[in-house]
């Protein structure tokens, strides 16, 4: 583990997500993280695996140089665009393991509403 680089991404992870008014759990939670797991990030205590970095540029908007401090400096990357939403991600998070009875019924509800 480089020991150079897990508090300089624990910083950007912090500012990273305070820019996008969001809370720790919130982050966690998007990028399918415990809570504790991800303050320790932000904390410098460990690194992410390669997807949750991924899932962590993604929920948070910007690039992986941006978060790994590899852009050169004055240097901005382009913000990564998330693939879904943060509520989206939070919806989806609260299925996982509903029986497919209940998720047949909210479908219907959801078709329901969109034809509104």
């Amino acid at each position: 583990m480089d020991r150079k680089l897990q508090p300089g991404l624990g910083e950007v992870l912090r500012d990273a997500r305070q820019r996008q008014g969001l809370t720790q759990q919130q982050v966690a939670r998007a990028a399918r993280l415990s809570p504790a797991v991800y303050g320790r990030l932000e904390r410098g205590v460990g690194l992410p695996s390669i997807g949750k970095l991924r899932e962590l540029c993604a929920v948070l908007n910007v690039s992986s140089d941006t978060l790994l401090s590899l852009s050169p400096p004055g240097v901005t990357p382009p913000p990564v665009a998330p693939t879904e939403s943060l509520e989206l991600r939070s919806i989806l998070e609260d299925l996982r393991g509903w029986p497919s009875d209940k998720l047949r019924l909210l479908r219907r509800v959801v078709k329901g509403l969109n034809a509104l």
